[in-house]
């Protein structure tokens, strides 16, 4: 009795450690979002607002890097595989960061909404 009470409470726990402290996701729909944003409070608001917040900063100097590589490309070079892998990836990280912003921007907005102060989530 006592294994299966365990085998039940595995699951559960498993959802709820799942639940907390989610990493920013740019695929996660805009909708779902909304509704979540919704859902929470003005500490909640402002601290998923702060990860969205430093992950779109982690990935904008990825960005930096990525340009830092393409601007090093001899004029020859500009249209070889290198590069195209390069262009590639920069097209990976831009896409990436629009998608963690407009989701930032949801919890930014509901965090407003619901009294926050704006200037605590900024992005820099």
């Amino acid at each position: 009795m006592k294994k299966l009470g365990i085998l039940l409470a595995l699951p559960l726990a498993m959802v709820l450690i799942a639940g907390c402290g989610s990493k920013p996701d740019s695929q996660k729909p805009i909708d779902q979002v909304r509704t979540e944003a919704e859902k929470m409070n003005l500490s909640q608001l402002e601290s998923t607002a702060k990860s969205y917040a430093k992950e779109i900063q982690k990935q904008s100097a990825g960005m930096e890097e990525i340009q830092a590589k393409l601007r090093q490309l001899k004029p020859t070079e500009l249209f070889s595989d290198k590069a195209k892998s390069i262009k590639d990836e920069a097209s990976k990280v831009a896409s990436e960061v629009s998608g963690l912003t407009d989701r930032y921007n949801v919890y930014a907005q509901q965090f407003q909404k619901a009294g926050g102060d704006l200037s605590k989530i900024k992005l820099s």
